[in-house]
């Protein structure tokens, strides 16, 4: 990336606004919504890249997102007319008047996408991750010119060098606990749906519970390849007979931990599923309660590894998701890589002082 003015023109066509959208091309606005642009791309089902999707439902022409994605999320509560809703498959070309682009596997939770954008006006690609782990792995690297990424774990100290272990012990615990009472799982819907699927392949084979939302969202996510097996809706009366038992994993969203605790008369014992742990792969917090460090979030080394494989000649990380650990990412990317890195949305004033 040369002079300032080519820099100017590469962000209007690729930047990061203040209300959380992505923005590429001409056309299309990705994980938010800003006015006048046609097409809103989902990444994936979390709340932060959903935002606003009811504006890009009245104002928006299409609405894109992988198939499950996009089931997820009507299951979910959102009304996505059908004249506007177009399920995408990984690897799929559509043209634009100014482009082309594709949605590109990633992993992180059952249905999450990358955007691949070939740029006619400039002539180059951009990329944008979304949230990840595993680059080169799970996660196909997008070698692209201007690379936009997320930032969630974008501090060095964020790293977590047990991560290789984690899902084993995750497997252990739970076997273990399951010796002496019923197990409550907690996180947010998709990372629930990895942990059964974990702790399927690992040979738990006790009965899963859940309730409604979750139930649904896991039915979605076991059509599309997760192996999940034996999972009753929590208010069956085949789960009745399960809760007698005092053999079973009942999965529950994160909001819902304090209510699940202070309610249970059982000795349950609960698992809090966390990418905010970077000392060890499992916590113990008390008699009762433990934490697991199971991230669908690629932790800083990660997405260095990212950068450094993807070889762009700029990076845009994302500050409307990452915060100040946007700001800390974009400089070790300059300083270690030898990349130009901007954090964005940033002011005007900021943008002009990358242009010098």
């Amino acid at each position: 990336m040369g002079a300032a003015m080519d820099l100017k023109k590469v962000l209007e066509r690729a930047s990061i606004r203040s209300s959380g959208a992505v923005i590429i091309g001409s056309n299309i606005m990705v994980d938010g919504h800003e006015p006048n642009y046609p097409i809103r791309i989902i990444t994936h089902i979390h709340r932060d890249h959903i935002k606003d999707i009811n504006k890009s439902v009245r104002e928006a022409s299409l609405i894109i997102g992988t198939p499950p994605t996009l089931e997820i999320l009507r299951e979910l509560g959102y009304i996505i007319p059908e004249h506007k809703s177009l399920p995408l498959g990984y690897e799929k070309f559509i043209k634009l008047d100014d482009g082309e682009f594709k949605l590109v596997p990633s992993k992180h939770v059952i249905g999450s996408a990358q955007v691949f954008f070939r740029d006619y006006i400039l002539g180059i690609d951009i990329g944008y991750t979304s949230d990840f782990k595993d680059p080169g792995k799970g996660t196909p690297i997008m070698n692209v010119d201007v690379l936009i990424i997320e930032s969630t774990y974008g501090k060095p100290e964020w790293s977590r060098p047990m991560k290789d272990v984690t899902e084993d012990l995750f497997i252990d615990l739970v076997k273990q606990l399951l010796a002496q009472g019923p197990v409550y799982i907690y996180g947010y819907h998709g990372k629930l749906q990895e942990a059964m699927h974990i702790l399927r392949c690992g040979g738990v084979i006790a009965p899963f519970l859940a309730p409604y939302r979750v139930y649904r969202v896991s039915k979605i996510t076991e059509k599309y390849g997760y192996e999940i097996g034996e999972l009753y809706l929590e208010t069956s009366e085949m789960a009745n007979e399960i809760l007698r038992t005092k053999w079973y994993v009942l999965f529950e969203h994160l909001s819902k931990i304090r209510q699940r605790v202070m309610s249970s008369s059982l000795k349950a014992h609960h698992i809090i599923l966390t990418g905010w742990e970077f000392e060890t792969a499992c916590r113990r917090l008390n008699e009762r309660i433990w934490r697991i460090a199971l991230s669908d979030h690629g932790d800083f080394e990660d997405l260095m590894s990212y950068v450094s494989q993807s070889s762009p000649q700029l990076v845009i990380v994302d500050r409307a998701r990452g915060g100040s650990a946007a700001d800390v990412f974009a400089n070790e990317i300059t300083k270690n890589l030898r990349i130009r890195a901007i954090p964005m949305p940033i002011s005007a004033p900021s943008i002009e002082s990358f242009m010098r």
